[in-house]
């Protein structure tokens, strides 16, 4: 009876978490069709920080916003609607850490491969570094740095890093990460530093 019981609450709770973070949704589209315009990625790009109410992370990244839109846009015509963007925001709501690392790993799977390469992972790791450290210059009140500069010094710093990380999680050596691969790094790996002068903060590689 005890188990029975407890299966029920915990189905009750899940329940109303669900319904919570559809409501949280809601509130976003809104706000993303406050303009009364299609959500073309521009549109949905420049609303994009709205989604900080869903916990996301990278809110502020202009590059994993654009990345996110194309995954949403299922039948890619270049606009999300209604549909496509409940379904998707739901799963980055309520969906579980491994459903939020697919839907990172589709983010930078560029060319639909089903596989993450050198290059995407690479990109991935840039993403997070630039968002982490854009944080860290408003958090300290600095504007030393160009946002062509913080992509030059990320590209020569973050760029081995990134290298010699494929290549250690590359299990099977065909020179392209499975979904499984990733996960297993993610799942254990889910923050990187990014640093700037004196500072530093961990950024989330995924959702």
């Amino acid at each position: 009876m005890g188990n029975k019981q407890g299966k029920s609450s915990s189905k009750g709770i899940s329940s109303e978490k669900g319904e919570v973070a559809n409501i949280v949704v809601g509130n976003i589209y809104e706000k993303f069709t406050s303009e009364n315009v299609p959500i073309t990625k521009e549109v949905f790009c420049r609303n994009f920080f709205h989604l900080s109410e869903l916990g996301l992370s990278n809110s502020s990244n202009v590059h994993f916003a654009s990345r996110i839109f194309d995954v949403l846009d299922s039948d890619k015509n270049g606009v999300i609607d209604k549909k496509e963007f409940f379904s998707g925001l739901a799963l980055v709501g309520k969906g579980s850490p491994e459903e939020k690392i697919l839907l990172t790993f589709k983010a930078f799977d560029k060319d639909g491969s089903n596989t993450i390469s050198s290059d995407e992972l690479r990109d991935m790791f840039i993403t997070a570094w630039i968002s982490g450290v854009k944080i860290l210059m408003a958090q300290q009140n600095k504007d030393d740095f160009t946002n062509d500069e913080l992509k030059q010094y990320a590209e020569e710093n973050i760029t081995p890093f990134a290298i010699e990380t494929f290549y250690n999680i590359d299990i099977n050596g065909d020179g392209q990460l499975s979904f499984e691969e990733f996960k297993n790094y993610a799942s254990s790996n889910p923050k990187m530093v990014a640093n700037i002068s004196d500072f530093q903060t961990q950024v989330s590689l995924t959702l």
